[in-house]
């Protein structure tokens, strides 16, 4: 997956934004070291509403109304693999 191309400097925020990130992926408890099967990242898509653009992360909210919003997400701006404008 390509690095983002973006100026994510430039969003705006309450806008709807879609973004494309990659996120760890791990396992819990005992594996055999022989036979260890390939851990990928994770490709995530993300859709919401744009809440906070700092140095560091960009946060998103799926839902947004006059008095609030639900359920935010920070992700690392390190991670953005690419941010579209989403006209809704």
């Amino acid at each position: 997956m390509k690095r983002c191309t973006m100026n994510l400097n430039k969003l705006k925020q309450y806008n709807e934004y879609y973004v494309e990130w990659v996120d760890s992926v791990g396992t819990s408890g005992w594996e055999h070291i022989e036979s260890l099967a390939p851990m990928p990242t994770a490709r995530v898509r993300t859709l919401g509403f744009l809440i906070e653009n700092n140095k560091d992360s960009i946060i998103i909210a799926m839902s947004i109304s006059q008095k609030g919003l639900f359920s935010r997400l920070s992700i690392p701006k390190v991670a953005i693999k690419k941010v579209k404008r989403v006209k809704i």
